[in-house]
């Protein structure tokens, strides 16, 4: 005689694996928000330098807008690379 009962193990993958790797998608977006609005706070300092020390860096002001300008979302820093 077999038992048609699912391994206990199968059957929590099986059913929870579409929702943990929703819930990874929305965490990983979630922490990728939040990397950029801090990389956005640390532009807008940038922003008060003067000219020459922002030349020192390698980036000019209008580098700064431009990466500014990006969507909330997106990470500003990604475009000064």
């Amino acid at each position: 005689m077999t038992s048609k009962i699912a391994p206990r193990a199968k059957i929590r993958t099986e059913r929870w694996a579409p929702i943990g790797s929703t819930v990874a998608a929305l965490t990983r977006g979630a922490w990728q928000f939040v990397v950029a609005v801090k990389h956005r706070r640390e532009l807008r300092r940038l922003i008060d330098l003067d000219d020459h020390t922002l030349a020192d860096i390698g980036l000019t002001r209008s580098d700064l807008h431009a990466a500014l300008s990006a969507p909330p979302w997106r990470d500003p820093t990604s475009m000064l690379r």
